[in-house]
């Protein structure tokens, strides 16, 4: 479950964990990613556990991984479909 915007902020929270807070974020502006309800993720660079985002990863999972993180982005359908949009903070 889940789409691009989510499973990019996943690798990028796997692969940011060394790093100082960061704030990861990705949705698309219609409303949906992928086979999910969301529209993406935000996440900060929080330690998590790498195993467990290794399996969500390798099961392409990452809309239940932040479920259970409460970091989905929910817009409900928007009815526009111009782009995704990412972002980084630090």
């Amino acid at each position: 479950m889940g789409g691009r915007n989510q499973e990019l902020v996943l690798r990028l929270l796997k692969n940011t964990q060394k790093f100082k807070k960061i704030v990861i974020a990705s949705m698309g502006t219609d409303g949906i990613d992928g086979n999910s309800v969301f529209a993406g993720a935000i996440t900060e660079n929080v330690k998590v556990d790498l195993n467990i985002m290794k399996e969500f990863l390798k099961n392409s999972d990452s809309g239940r991984f932040f479920q259970k993180q409460k970091g989905s982005i929910i817009t409900d359908f928007t009815h526009t479909n111009l782009m995704d949009i990412g972002t980084i903070l630090r």
